[in-house]
C-alpha cells in the first residue's frame, strides 16, 4: 500500500483560515475539509521546464 501524498485540513469558507478537521466537520455550512499536499508532492514548479 502506498503512503498518502497529502493530509486533511479544515478551512473556514468565510475567512480562508485553517482549522482542525474536527471543527470543520462540526460546522459544515461555513467550512470545508480539503487535502493539502505534503512537502515535495505539490504542483509548484511543475511547469518550469516546459517550453
Amino acid at each position: 500500500m502506498s503512503k498518502a501524498k497529502g493530509f486533511k485540513i479544515g478551512r473556514d469558507d468565510d475567512t480562508g483560515r485553517l482549522k482542525s478537521v474536527a471543527a470543520a466537520k462540526a460546522d459544515r455550512r461555513n467550512s470545508s475539509v480539503e487535502i493539502m499536499p505534503k512537502k515535495g508532492h505539490g504542483d509548484s514548479g511543475r511547469y518550469d521546464k516546459k517550453k
